[in-house]
């Protein structure tokens, strides 16, 4: 694994998506973090856009 470049001195737009290759096992791991059902999570957050959290 590499180090975070913490000396990153400039912002640019990059389509993460390009940088990967089409065989690259993350989308692998995209792909089935896609089909998780997460509504039992979201269902458990009680801070939303329209309520607030905790008082």
């Amino acid at each position: 694994m590499r180090e975070a470049e913490r000396t990153q001195v400039e912002w640019r737009s990059v389509a993460l998506d390009a940088l990967l290759p089409d065989d690259h096992r993350a989308r692998a791991v995209w792909e089935y973090v896609e089909g998780l059902d997460l509504a039992p999570l979201y269902a458990a957050i009680r801070a939303t856009d329209t309520q607030a959290g905790r008082p």
